[in-house]
C-alpha cells in the first residue's frame, strides 16, 4: 500500500515540472568520492523567491 501511495504521489509531483531533470555530481569533501543527485525545478522557479523542497531517499543498491 506505501508503495502504491508513493507511486501516485510521485506522478502527481511530476506533472507541476515541465523542465528535465539534472543528474549533478559531486566530489565529496569527506572520502573523496564521487556523488550524484537529481535537481528538478518546478515552472516559474525564481532563484530570489523561497520555495518548498522535497527530498526523496532510496534504500541500498539503489542510486540518484
Amino acid at each position: 500500500m506505501i508503495r502504491k501511495t508513493f507511486l501516485i504521489f510521485l506522478c502527481m509531483v511530476c506533472r507541476t515540472f515541465s523542465a528535465e531533470p539534472a543528474d549533478i555530481a559531486f566530489k565529496s569533501a569527506l572520502d573523496g568520492t564521487e556523488q550524484r543527485y537529481v535537481e528538478l525545478m518546478p515552472d516559474g522557479f525564481e532563484v530570489a523567491k523561497t520555495h518548498d523542497v522535497v527530498i526523496a531517499l532510496h534504500g541500498h543498491g539503489s542510486d540518484r
